[in-house]
């Protein structure tokens, strides 16, 4: 086969030029996700084509009242976005799996949620106090290390029953570096760490004694941090 016969056949089922979908996703509340699919599409143009996609986000714009996804399609070798309410029929490429027109927002907000990235923002919403008491102890002494941000990592693995996985934990680590916990803060969540019939303070003081346990010479801040929240939560 000539290289145009395969140009041919490559672009056969696409159009000449693809129509314009929507607003630049970045504008919008996206959400990110990660899905090999195959799609049937009809655009604003009435043009139809069938699409390999590497799905990497959907957002929902009010203005027109459409979810829309990106990603990178593999037929132009390039990101397009797609308006979800265009696409004809869905495939997922890994399984065979058909998805019905009714189902594509909840099937899209499925893959959201297994990502890194909604992952590590529920343990981050989850373990928010807790995660505030560490940096507040962590950061006494004026740096917060990565010995000490790895007891954080354990003390969320343990209490989830497994290792985050490192996609998770890179991303928790990156919003860790823009927290900053002052006293007025770090007493707040003890409080409601100790109001909170679900929260096992042991096991807190425990990750914080351990995060102290990092350094070999303790500063007299951080014991006097630790002691002001150890009298809180016992």
């Amino acid at each position: 086969m000539g290289i145009f016969d395969w140009f041919k056949k490559d672009s056969s089922n696409v159009p000449f030029k693809d129509a314009w979908e929507g607003y630049f996703y970045s504008d919008y509340d996206n959400k990110s996700i990660n899905i090999e699919i195959n799609i049937s599409y009809t655009d604003i143009e009435k043009q139809t084509s069938k699409r390999d996609v590497t799905a990497k986000m959907f957002w929902y714009i009010p203005e027109e009242n459409q979810h829309f996804i990106h990603g990178h399609c593999h037929v132009r070798n390039g990101n397009r976005t797609f308006r979800v309410g265009r696409i004809k029929e869905l495939i997922v490429v890994k399984t065979g799996e058909v998805i019905p027109p009714e189902n594509y927002l909840s099937f899209f907000e499925s893959e959201h949620k297994k990502t890194p990235d909604y992952v590590a923002s529920e343990i981050l919403l989850k373990y928010q106090n807790a995660i505030n008491l560490a940096v507040f102890i962590a950061e006494s002494d004026g740096r917060f290390t990565a010995k000490e941000k790895e007891v954080i990592y354990e003390f969320i693995g343990s209490s989830e029953g497994n290792a985050l996985p490192e996609e998770v934990t890179a991303k928790i680590n990156k919003e860790l570096k823009l927290i900053s916990v002052k006293q007025t803060k770090a007493k707040k969540s003890a409080k409601l760490i100790k109001e909170s019939a679900e929260s096992d303070t042991s096991k807190i003081i425990d990750m914080l004694e351990k995060i102290i346990g990092t350094t070999k010479t303790v500063n007299p801040v951080t014991e006097a941090s630790f002691k002001l929240i150890q009298s809180i939560l016992l």
